[in-house]
């Protein structure tokens, strides 16, 4: 009787190697993934982004870029004529041209939350004020794009028509306008940025514009030979406004070296959030008394700041007790509470 070899793999052999399969593929597959989100990224965000530039280089060759236009609606209704706008929303009602209520940006490597509500004028989309002033540039609308990309647009009074410049190799986006668009639709992560461990940054920015607000300020050289960036004075209730920190309400900014004040109006709290809004900070105490006895050594034309008002810092002394410097002197005083009313605020960054 003829005997024949048995031949194959045994069921631990079989294991070991849908094991070492398994390894191989948790160890591959986010980065393959990674890299195939990046490549239909960069695709669909160059198709948007050909589709505008087309449509605004139709309207320049024709003579309508920078028509006597009363409002970003009325250069939209124009621009319809290029590219295929299924909705337009006014400043009011941005947020009816998007599938979400609210969009992300990074700021200091935290993700920050903006809603669409809170977008009503040029200066909410913190257009670059080294490129483009903000005065130039009309309230911004929202459109829903015949592709499904939401955009928030803003259109420049003053723009200046150059036909001659554009040629098929023309990759940049008209200097007349400026705005965000979103090139994932209601996928997310809807934001403006990378943050945590997120490789996706799905809205773009151009003309100026930005999510990430940048500080507005004037430059001071401090004692030590640093430079810090400092703003104009902030009034309450009229400048910043305070905030609840009852019941755990606004910890972000109600907790500082120690548990917040269960104020339902702490304006020491309100402070730092208006400084962080504006894209600085609330400056350490100590730094701000520096700021402010390195600005009393300049000329009274060149001062950046008054010589007036108390102003908050950073540094609280216990959960109900913030610290203020006097702009006068620089002097440091903690004897406030948090929903005091009376001082300003500063804001910088060093």
């Amino acid at each position: 009787m003829k005997e024949y070899l048995k031949t194959g793999f045994t069921l631990a052999e079989v294991l070991i190697i849908l094991t070492i399969i398994g390894i191989l593929a948790t160890i591959t597959l986010p980065a393959l993934l990674t890299r195939i989100n990046k490549i239909l990224d960069k695709n669909q965000n160059e198709i948007v982004q050909d589709k505008l530039i087309n449509s605004l280089n139709l309207m320049d060759a024709h003579g309508e870029i920078n028509n006597t236009y009363e409002s970003t609606s009325d250069f939209v209704n124009n621009l319809s004529k290029y590219l295929k706008i299924i909705k337009v929303c006014d400043s009011e009602s941005i947020k009816e041209c998007f599938p979400y209520d609210s969009v992300n940006y990074v700021k200091d490597k935290n993700l920050k939350t903006k809603s669409l509500d809170e977008i009503t004028t040029a200066g909410d989309i913190y257009l670059n004020k080294g490129k483009n002033s903000i005065t130039n540039f009309m309230s911004p609308v929202g459109l829903l794009l015949g592709n499904g990309i939401s955009m928030i647009l803003s259109y420049n009074k003053d723009c200046i028509s150059d036909p001659d410049s554009i040629n098929e190799d023309n990759k940049k986006i008209h200097s007349c306008v400026a705005g965000i668009y979103d090139f994932n639709g209601k996928n997310k992560p809807n934001s403006f940025g990378v943050y945590e461990n997120s490789t996706r940054s799905d809205l773009v920015a151009f003309g100026g514009a930005s999510l990430t607000p940048t500080l507005e300020c004037s430059e001071i050289k401090l004692t030590d030979g640093s430079i810090a960036c400092v703003s104009e004075v902030i009034a309450p209730n009229s400048g910043y406004k305070p905030l609840d920190c009852s019941g755990g309400k606004n910890e972000e900014y109600c907790v500082g070296n120690y548990s917040s004040s269960g104020y339902s109006s702490d304006y020491w709290a309100g402070a730092r959030k208006a400084c962080d809004d504006l894209g600085g900070k609330l400056p350490d105490t100590n730094i701000l008394s520096e700021i402010v006895k390195a600005n009393l050594k300049l000329s009274a034309t060149n001062r950046i700041l008054p010589t007036d008002f108390w102003v908050w810092g950073a540094t609280d002394t216990s959960s109900t007790y913030g610290s203020q410097v006097a702009l006068v002197r620089g002097e440091i005083r903690h004897d406030r509470t948090k929903n005091y009313s009376g001082h300003y605020a500063v804001c910088a960054e060093k």
